[in-house]
């Protein structure tokens, strides 16, 4: 790790959250004044695997380039690297900072700078794209219903507080736990809309709902019946289940769940989400 202060520059190379062009307009301006800088190809993927670089770079000093700032103390702290209160790690916020103002706050080095200083580059060659929830522990409230919900195996109780335990595997482009979420707590970084993007949380959009419309309509029906066991050679739902694909297709634009991943469900995963999704939010032990 480089000595004094540094940039660390997160290019999100899996998704075209942050354009190209702006990552090299900082990557070269860095590099011309001698500024110590370390390109990551995705912080998302190195908080993932719990990387040993997020507890270098979280003693600080450092400026940390990547997207929302809430989102980024939640990745360390998932990656067991907690970013220290102090000013000795800054957060900004490239997806929607001007490049100039990002510059312009930066703190140099006082020492006279030598020279161009080639950039640092930390790959990611994992084939799996880095999509799951953090948790955003200052606003949850340990309801459960995330957990609950869950049909994948991605939380897990840990001292009976809820935590991502299996990252891999979250559905790619899938955000319902997050909007099922009362305490708008759950944040996935790469997600388009704020604050599941990891943008502040307007207080009025935090409810005592447990639970959006379309999982109360979702109750009332007959879930495992929505889909039928298919073969290869079976494309279309039967008629006998076409009354229920709204239901489905409603599940599908609240909460953002990819329609492939509702129709890879079994009957049996589906009754499954139907009983997790029945269950009371606070005190009741997870199906687990």
């Amino acid at each position: 790790m480089p000595q004094g202060p540094h940039v660390i520059l997160c290019r999100c190379a899996r998704t075209e959250i942050l354009a190209p062009k702006t990552v090299e307009s900082i990557r070269q301006v860095l590099s011309e004044i001698g500024m110590a800088c370390t390109i990551v190809d995705d912080l998302c993927a190195l908080a993932a695997r719990r990387d040993p670089a997020l507890q270098g770079w979280a003693a600080g000093p450092v400026t940390i380039l990547a997207c929302y700032p809430r989102a980024i103390r939640w990745l360390f702290h998932w990656g067991e690297a907690p970013l220290p209160d102090d000013n000795t790690v800054v957060c900004h916020n490239l997806r929607e900072e001007k490049v100039e103002a990002v510059l312009a706050s930066i703190v140099f080095p006082k020492a006279p700078l030598s020279g161009c200083v080639k950039p640092a580059l930390v790959e990611t060659q994992d084939e799996w794209m880095p999509w799951f929830p953090v948790i955003d522990y200052e606003r949850c409230q340990n309801c459960k219903l995330c957990l609950n919900f869950c049909l994948f195996g991605v939380y897990e109780l840990v001292d009976d507080q809820v935590t991502v335990k299996r990252p891999d595997h979250c559905k790619t482009n899938c955000p319902a736990c997050a909007r099922l979420c009362p305490a708008r707590a759950i944040i996935f970084p790469k997600h388009a809309e704020a604050p599941i993007n990891g943008d502040d949380v307007p207080e009025e959009s935090a409810t005592n709902d447990t639970r959006p419309a379309c999982i109360n309509a979702l109750l009332e029906g007959n879930i495992y019946d929505l889909l039928r066991e298919r073969n290869p050679t079976r494309t279309r739902f039967s008629t006998e289940a076409q009354s229920q694909i709204p239901l489905l297709q409603d599940l599908h634009k609240q909460l953002d769940i990819p329609m492939e991943v509702l129709q890879s469900l079994s009957p049996t995963d589906l009754a499954r989400m139907q009983k997790k999704a029945a269950k009371p939010a606070l005190g009741d032990p997870p199906d687990v």
